[in-house]
């Protein structure tokens, strides 16, 4: 291949532009997988709450939240909501939250994506606190010891409201351990399952925020897969007419070195032997240099970027992924190591093969004529 690199210059613009469309197919092909995921964990267990961070609280829950913060969180999100008094709620908010009628509500100000991940990252906790904490049952083991019998009136917000500031840390520094080994997806789902239980109780139809949500998200694998489609399509068009040129003028080069050959040059090579030079060996230039386009560089892409991908979803698997990609490299040169020397052999041979068949067709008519 370092022998046809001067033919590769001439083609070096679709050459990079093939390497374009290739790293886009890979990108596709990488983000399909995280899109499905999202369906099956964000469309069909949160309900199509993919965040922690709700557009309307009632006040009751924007209380409860402050409660389960510390104090530098609690003047993040404070800065992040407006109270609108009941008597000043939009009437698309009202349609949309049947039961946030005669409500105070914390509505979610406009706020730029740096703040909103950071946003995201206070609520998670307290979203999920808040969804275990109104889903337990109060008659049950677990709740009796964890806030025993209150007061008529008095909810469990209100206990960890009175105690100690030490022991409400050292409350949350064990919530937080267990947290860190839910998983980021455990974690996105339960919080998104907050938001919903928010939405819910506000009145509003969380089956159609649901499937507005899978609908939008399959869309959007359709667009990607249909864009890697045409990536493939477009990369393998160009792969082939790069292949094409270069054997189109490999041919040309040949044929023209063959007309200045000599008598005693030409007495060393047969006819069929130019022949095949010029047609099949040139032909399997032209499938390599295909080959090489459409998948040694498209599979490097690949395997970076699912090491990347790995890396940041789970880090501590990214080294089997890494494994698996050095015992594939490993497998990759071993089979290049034993294969091209047969592959000489068996060029050789058809060579030969050529040979034979040239003289057994071209002596027909002789060997007829001999024997009438």
């Amino acid at each position: 291949m370092l022998k046809l690199k001067h033919y590769f210059k001439k083609f070096w613009i679709p050459i990079l532009f093939c390497i374009g469309l290739l790293f886009l197919q890979s990108q596709t092909e990488l983000a399909l997988p995280d899109y499905m995921s999202d369906i099956v964990s964000v469309g069909i267990q949160a309900g199509g709450f993919d965040s922690a961070v709700s557009d309307v609280l009632s006040e009751d829950t924007y209380n409860h939240l402050l409660v389960l913060m510390d104090n530098k969180d609690q003047e993040t999100f404070e800065k992040s909501y407006k109270l609108v008094k009941a008597n000043d709620v939009d009437e698309d908010i009202l349609d949309k939250f049947s039961k946030a009628d005669g409500q105070n509500l914390y509505l979610l100000k406009d706020i730029n994506d740096k703040d909103m991940d950071k946003l995201e990252k206070i609520l998670v906790k307290p979203m999920l606190l808040i969804t275990s904490i109104d889903t337990m049952d109060p008659n049950s083991k677990e709740y009796q010891e964890r806030f025993g019998d209150l007061p008529v009136g008095m909810s469990p917000y209100d206990v960890l409201a009175m105690l100690p500031k030490e022991q409400r840390a050292e409350m949350f520094t064990e919530i937080d351990n267990q947290m860190e080994a839910m998983g980021e997806s455990t974690l996105k789902i339960a919080a998104g399952n907050g938001v919903k239980a928010e939405y819910t109780k506000l009145g509003r139809d969380v089956d159609q925020v649901q499937n507005d949500y899978i609908l939008a998200t399959g869309i959007k694998m359709l667009v990607i897969a249909l864009a890697g489609t045409v990536c493939a399509i477009a990369c393998g068009f160009l792969a082939s007419k790069i292949g094409s040129g270069i054997s189109r003028l490999l041919r040309g080069d040949v044929f023209k070195k063959v007309e200045s050959f000599s008598n005693e040059e030409f007495n060393k090579f047969s006819t069929a032997s130019l022949i095949t030079r010029t047609t099949n060996d040139i032909t399997q230039v032209q499938m390599v240099v295909i080959m090489f386009i459409r998948i040694v560089c498209f599979a490097p892409m690949m395997g970076i970027g699912a090491l990347i991908k790995a890396f940041q979803n789970t880090p501590s698997m990214t080294w089997i992924i890494g494994l698996v990609l050095v015992i594939i490299f490993v497998l990759i040169g071993v089979t290049f190591a034993i294969v091209m020397p047969k592959f000489k052999v068996v060029q050789s041979l058809i060579d030969r093969l050529n040979l034979t068949m040239r003289e057994n067709l071209s002596g027909m008519l002789v060997i007829r004529a001999f024997g009438n």
